[in-house]
């Protein structure tokens, strides 16, 4: 009797009412399929992550080399460092000489900007390729002066700055800061070739990399921060900024000294 049972509904399936058992069947293949897909997938990513993490194994080797080489070298680590510290007042003079001018001379936003366009745009690439062409031309002779030239010119132009930045004279304060302007930048052409001549030249492109986050994430970030925290303290308005970005020369002044640390750094290595 169970047998006859079974075998009508087993009939019943089969024959009478044949799209129910198609369609168990295909959700039941549909399952099989997904599930596949998915382990087949999953699969591909794990395999694609590893792949990933080979490939990026090596690059953070040299990374760490091409780092370790220019802590070790001391002319490297100086020029390194100056440069850092140097950007600090030159991003803090950038980001806060508009307001400056605005504010202690009453410029116009049009003023200023034509004015930093001529000084930072024009002069300042002028006096970046000068004083790469004489580092390299002192440099040759005597490689020292791969440091000793930038160290000179920004200190040339540091009593211009301190200057301008105290005179009350709109047109004194602008003749004076234009030479702090040409050479803001003077640095970073000579600190390039110091660590590109002393590196392997897979490692050139990573010292770069380091060399302008370095620039970037301590000068661009304490630079504009520090004038504008003396400058708050200071009661702000026009002498607390000016306060704010005579107390960033510091950081240049530091820089400078360190300039002609790796000077005689280098003259010794010879």
């Amino acid at each position: 009797a169970r047998m006859k049972v079974q075998q009508g509904l087993g009939a019943r399936v089969r024959g009478k009412d044949p799209p129910v058992a198609r369609d168990m069947h295909q959700r039941h293949g549909q399952r099989l399929e997904g599930a596949g897909g998915d382990a087949i997938l999953q699969r591909q990513q794990i395999d694609g992550q590893r792949v990933d993490l080979a490939a990026a194994v090596p690059g953070l080797k040299l990374l760490r080399q091409t780092a370790a080489d220019i802590v070790r070298s001391a002319p490297m680590r100086l020029m390194f460092l100056a440069t850092v510290l140097n950007t600090v007042t030159t991003f803090g003079m950038v980001a806060w000489l508009p307001t400056f001018l605005v504010r202690a001379h009453g410029m116009s936003l049009a003023s200023v900007g034509l004015y930093l366009a001529v000084a930072i745009g024009c002069a300042g690439a002028i006096g970046t390729i000068a004083a790469g062409r004489l580092a390299d031309r002192y440099g040759v002779r005597n490689p020292s002066w791969m440091a000793w030239v930038p160290g000179l010119l920004l200190l040339l132009a540091k009593p211009f700055a301190i200057a301008g930045l105290l005179t009350g004279s709109t047109q004194l304060a602008l003749l004076l800061l234009i030479l702090p302007c040409i050479v803001g930048a003077a640095y970073v052409a000579p600190t390039i070739a110091v660590l590109h001549g002393r590196l392997d030249v897979r490692q050139r492109p990573i010292a770069s990399a380091l060399l302008l986050f370095g620039m970037n994430f301590i000068g661009m970030g304490l630079g504009p921060l520090i004038v504008g925290a003396v400058s708050d303290a200071w009661g702000g308005m026009g002498a607390g900024l000016t306060a704010g970005l005579i107390a960033v020369q510091f950081f240049g002044i530091a820089g400078i000294a360190i300039f002609v640390w790796a000077g005689r750094s280098m003259r010794a290595a010879r």
